[in-house]
């Protein structure tokens, strides 16, 4: 075990063993006058800049590194920085000005909440054509149970990974088609309502299969989509159809492309380093009510809106 003083109040302690263990040191220290706390009670005590707080927090949270220099920026006060600005042109009388910086940060809204909470991709498409085999490849691991009998996902199972560096859930669900089995079509139900809430939706058909026509219209429901075309090793049917990216869930044939292009949907474009980026709905919501109130000419309550953002 090692100690670390870190201040005249701090005190760091390093150990290997199981909770138990653990929970032993922490008791005898506590017995001896230490008292213990939280991480996020930490934060709280220790940063008085709310914003720099959320980032230190949301930073104990990432799952992908690549959105780590991101949030150290607004830890570091890209983000308070902005809307101090904002306010500023605020109280100045310049709407035009607070306006302009409202709206660029907004543009990273969407992008800014995902750092944290991962987009969500569902693989959406007729049975059997092999959208879990898919989901276990780009996972890396066996998720999903696979089978060549259609109907075989009845639910959906879900997974965390990460496309690019880009945190995301990927969600793999039941085989749309008509179906007189309950159980069926209660799966089908769910596969709609999990691609309606997703990010992005993986439309995957089978290159063996006849196309079918009634699929033209998925991707006018889903506009956020790819089409995958699965089982390119097989002999393909040649039929009017819709064009998509070609791949092997059994090779693993344009999977790494299509890794890449699932991150370009998500991540069109980024952020410059440095720039601020708002990042929890909070943010996000104070930020909205300012940008509409400045519309309305209502500069009271727009100040009062990234006070409240601020912390201040």
């Amino acid at each position: 075990m090692v100690l670390n003083a870190l201040n005249h109040e701090c005190l760091e302690i390093h150990c290997h063993g199981s909770p138990l263990v653990i929970k032993q040191i922490t008791e005898c220290l506590e017995k001896m006058g230490f008292s213990s706390e939280g991480c996020d009670e930490w934060i709280d005590r220790t940063e008085s800049d709310k914003i720099a707080a959320e980032a230190r927090r949301s930073l104990c949270s990432v799952i992908s590194f690549r959105v780590v220099p991101i949030l150290i920026d607004q830890y570091h006060g890209a983000l308070r920085n902005c809307v101090l600005k904002a306010r500023e042109h605020i109280r100045s009388g310049d709407a035009d000005q607070a306006l302009t910086i409202l709206n660029e940060l907004l543009r990273w809204a969407e992008f800014g909440r995902h750092l944290i909470i991962p987009w969500k991709v569902a693989i959406v498409g007729p049975p059997n054509v092999g959208k879990s085999s898919l989901f276990n490849w780009l996972l890396g691991y066996e998720r999903a149970i696979v089978d060549a009998v259609p109907g075989t996902t009845r639910d959906f199972v879900t997974a965390t990974t990460a496309f690019e560096g880009w945190p995301v859930e990927l969600c793999d669900t039941a085989g749309l088609r008509d179906t007189s089995d309950s159980i069926e079509k209660e799966g089908t139900q769910r596969t709609m309502a999990v691609a309606d809430s997703a990010d992005l939706v993986l439309l995957v058909f089978s290159n063996a299969d006849p196309w079918c026509h009634e699929w033209e219209s998925w991707p006018e429901r889903w506009p956020r989509h790819l089409i995958v075309f699965n089982k390119c090793d097989l002999p393909s049917i040649r039929d009017k159809r819709l064009t998509g990216l070609n791949i092997s869930a059994s090779s693993g044939y344009g999977v790494k492309t299509l890794e890449q292009e699932i991150a370009r949907c998500l991540v069109p474009i980024l952020p410059q380093p440095g720039a601020a980026v708002p990042f929890t709905e909070r943010h996000i919501n104070h930020l909205r009510c300012a940008q509409e109130s400045v519309r309305e000419g209502n500069l009271t309550e727009a100040e009062r809106h990234l006070s409240e953002l601020l912390g201040d």
